[in-house]
């Protein structure tokens, strides 16, 4: 993570139950200006929440878009969102 940036478009250390992951700078951008829009047909939100040693990636937080603000997306958030 701290020799250099990730492939583009690749992520690591992804889990849809994390709502994190990382990746390089240019895959953040490249997902948060609209290739990542939503998880789980919910609507998100993707926000840099720490850059890696070396500063070539970053830590991204999945917020979901729902009428009450943006939170963590949970399973039970399926329903609410739609």
């Amino acid at each position: 993570m701290s020799d250099g940036p990730l492939p583009f478009g690749k992520l690591a250390f992804c889990q849809r139950d994390y709502r994190e992951f990382a990746c390089s700078k240019a895959t953040y951008e490249w997902l948060a200006g609209g290739a990542m829009t939503t998880l789980d047909e919910i609507p998100v939100t993707l926000q840099i929440v720490d850059i890696c040693v070396g500063g070539h990636n970053v830590w991204v937080k999945i917020w979901a878009n729902t009428t009450k603000g943006e939170t963590w997306v949970q399973p039970a958030l399926r329903s609410a969102a739609t």
